[in-house]
């Protein structure tokens, strides 16, 4: 689906501007670049904390941290002001998200429970670290792709055609992975009034 996503992107872009985003560039290729790689570093990042087993409402508690690190790079790269409000905002955000990853519960002692070596260092807590670590990875992104609209203005069918054709070469280690998810779908067909379809290519044609 993502593929699938980025192909469209390109094609509709590509469409929309015409061949002027091939020769007259007005982004720099480093600030798009900036972008795609820290996208890519928070999918792997989170990937990451879910394989150690991260709950999934510590992951959208920790997510909420979003808006923070997006202030921090904000006011440190771009030099962004914020009101007091949002400053405060930001604060109560922050210290739910330290109560919620630093309680977070484990299996009591005493019960049947197996509890895992990792546990005793709050594996927990380390996945959410990484996670963390993903978000403010992309929140550099946006700073990078703000930068570049204060500067060279609001190219937006040029920051997406670069964006999303920048970030394909990225699939390519799981190019065998893909290949394989392709020839399943090819196999799962389902009869739609009175005609087989494969009908996983017709989902997704459809979510595109």
């Amino acid at each position: 689906v993502v593929v699938a996503n980025c192909l469209c992107a390109v094609v509709l872009s590509f469409v929309s501007a015409g061949p002027d985003l091939l020769w007259r560039r007005k982004i720099p290729l480093r600030y798009l670049a900036a972008f795609v790689v820290s996208n890519y570093l928070f999918n792997s990042l989170q990937s990451a904390a879910f394989s150690r087993g991260l709950p999934m409402p510590t992951a959208l508690v920790v997510k909420n941290s979003g808006l923070l690190c997006q202030m921090l790079v904000g006011k440190i790269f771009l030099r962004t002001t914020y009101s007091l409000r949002q400053i405060a905002s930001a604060l109560v955000i922050t210290i739910g998200i330290i109560v919620v990853v630093v309680f977070a519960k484990h299996p009591q002692k005493g019960t049947d429970l197996p509890v895992a070596a990792d546990d005793a260092f709050g594996s927990e807590q380390i996945a959410a670290g990484i996670l963390l670590t993903g978000i403010l990875c992309r929140s550099f992104g946006n700073a990078a792709v703000e930068l570049a609209y204060n500067t060279y203005g609001k190219q937006y069918d040029e920051t997406m055609f670069y964006m999303h054709a920048l970030g394909l070469p990225l699939f390519l280690r799981t190019g065998g992975q893909l290949l394989a998810q392709a020839v399943r779908w090819n196999h799962t067909r389902e009869v739609v009034w009175g005609v087989t379809v494969p009908i996983l290519w017709v989902c997704l044609a459809a979510s595109v």
